[in-house]
């Protein structure tokens, strides 16, 4: 057994709730800086032995003000993951209704580069 020392923290570094307090203020502004989603799943997709599994691109236009898109197919719920700019994106970051998906915050541009939609039906 080796005698260990209990690490010290450096002069003038932070510990315990002000360390916690600065990490999730950098985590914060790092995701403000960035303006992408959150990478989560808005649910775990319904076994269905008939059910076919999609990738395509959502239809509408990507031009930083649009919300609206369409899918060929209405998803099975929770099935849905949507993609933007290889990031997936939060459930919190889009509402589906049938075929139709409307982001609380329109895509940017660049996005466009990469915005695939993967579910069943």
């Amino acid at each position: 057994m080796t005698n260990r020392q209990p690490i010290q923290p450096v002069e003038g570094s932070l510990t315990g709730t002000d360390l916690t307090a600065t990490i999730n203020d950098r985590i914060r502004r790092i995701n403000r800086a960035f303006a992408e989603p959150a990478v989560v799943r808005s649910a775990p997709p319904s076994p269905s032995s008939s059910a076919t599994w999609i990738d395509e691109i959502p239809a509408g236009v990507m031009n930083g003000t649009n919300l609206i898109f369409t899918l060929s197919f209405a998803p099975i719920p929770g099935s849905l993951t949507l993609f933007l700019n290889i990031v997936q994106s939060s459930h919190f970051d889009f509402l589906i209704s049938g075929v139709t998906i409307t982001y609380t915050v329109a895509p940017k541009a660049r996005d466009a580069n990469y915005h695939v939609a993967r579910y069943q039906y």
